[in-house]
């Protein structure tokens, strides 16, 4: 009941961007042996995830599409699986995709990696310095013969993926020097349970902390982390708040962030837009995106928030997603109507925006009548501030 419940929060959260498919443009479309050139990757400024739900694969059509965008704004795309809450990893020159069954790599070539196993719902994507190898974490679901939940975690090393499940519904996750931290709920549902393994063959699974749960408390974005604290979001009614734990102690302090309007129409329109991107960690301050466009800036230290900056009210219709790197925020926005596509670059020093790129015939992907969502976007080059 509990998983049950926050995925009926999820749907609600991204609903806002879903992207409703036509006819494909086929010229638009990559394939294998694209993929395989060992110079495909070159010219490639950013790279988005689409893909159905997990409730439109019931029938075994789920699509998912991996978007590449080129320095000219021309994008193209790669057609999979479908993979609700799926994701892109990157390394440098590497790129792994993912949908229901598979992996494919991009790198010096092109390369198909079957899991073995079906998966429907993806938590994050991501690749490990020490081991030299991209990881990936699902929201697995019951199994048949335990009855118990599985979220599986795939790693990469030396050349191939394992796999170790991680024994009930994650609600968050993030990855640090190698170990996975995550944040889950009690079976008794009074608590939030933060848990941490570390990844490998003789990882063990350890909790570091539980935190008392309101009745009706959920959380927004991903755990972050820094050398030593964790950091997550919740919100508890209309108020917002930051929640700091201590990877090694578990000792934590909850801060107030944001007081919200107390009425249904603010709560549901402050839902962020952004499952996985609502939330990240600059230097000192945790920043927080809401589903108004607003981007709040909160301390660590556990002072004071306040809003950095807003989003254009324009640029928050159709499909968006947020991606944050090197002190800059970038804002994905695509008009359906228009088929047409920008990114804005925002400074996190400045809390301006400071570069704005084009593209032109973003391509309609079609999946049979079905609706595609916008999960993840990268930037693997810069704009250039105007």
């Amino acid at each position: 009941m509990i998983a049950a419940g926050i995925l009926a929060v999820l749907f609600v959260s991204i609903a806002f961007y879903q992207y409703f498919v036509g006819p494909v443009n086929q010229s638009n479309k990559a394939v294998e042996s694209d993929l395989d050139n060992e110079g495909f990757l070159e010219d490639k400024k950013a790279v988005l995830y689409f893909s159905t739900t997990a409730d439109q694969d019931m029938d075994g059509k789920g699509k998912s599409f991996t978007v590449f965008l080129n320095q000219e704004g021309q994008a193209n795309f790669f057609e999979m699986g479908g993979l609700e809450l799926g994701g892109i990893g990157v390394n440098e020159d590497e790129v792994l995709m993912e949908d229901k069954e598979n992996f494919y790599k991009v790198a010096d070539g092109f390369e198909k990696i079957p899991r073995g196993k079906y998966q429907h719902t993806g938590d994050h994507i991501g690749y490990l310095k020490a081991k030299k190898g991209f990881y990936s974490l699902y929201n697995s679901g019951f199994d048949r013969q335990t009855g118990v939940y599985q979220s599986d975690l795939y790693w990469e090393e030396e050349g191939k993926f394992k796999k170790t499940v991680i024994p009930f519904f994650i609600e968050a996750s993030v990855v640090d020097n190698d170990k996975l931290f995550t944040l889950s709920t009690s079976e008794d549902g009074q608590s939030y349970v933060i848990s941490m393994a570390g990844i490998g063959s003789e990882s063990s699974l350890e909790t570091v902390t539980e935190i008392e749960k309101s009745e009706n408390s959920t959380t927004f974005g991903q755990l972050q982390a820094d050398e030593k604290y964790l950091y997550f979001i919740r919100q508890t009614g209309n108020l917002t708040e930051m929640v700091k734990v201590d990877k090694r102690s578990g000792e934590n302090v909850i801060s107030k962030a944001i007081e919200y309007q107390d009425n249904e129409e603010t709560m549901y329109q402050q839902t962020p837009f952004s499952f996985k991107r609502s939330v990240f960690l600059q230097g000192k301050n945790l920043y927080f995106i809401d589903g108004f466009g607003d981007v709040y800036r909160i301390p660590t230290s556990g002072g004071e928030s306040e809003k950095a900056f807003s989003f254009q009210k324009e640029d928050m219709q159709g499909s968006i997603e947020i991606f944050h790197k090197n002190n800059h925020l970038y804002l994905f926005t695509l008009n359906q109507n228009k088929s047409s596509a920008k990114i804005l670059k925002y400074s996190l020093l400045k809390d301006e925006e400071t570069g704005e790129w084009i593209i032109k015939n973003f391509p309609e992907l079609n999946t049979f009548n079905k609706k595609v969502y916008l999960y993840d976007f990268i930037m693997l080059k810069e704009i250039k501030s105007n």
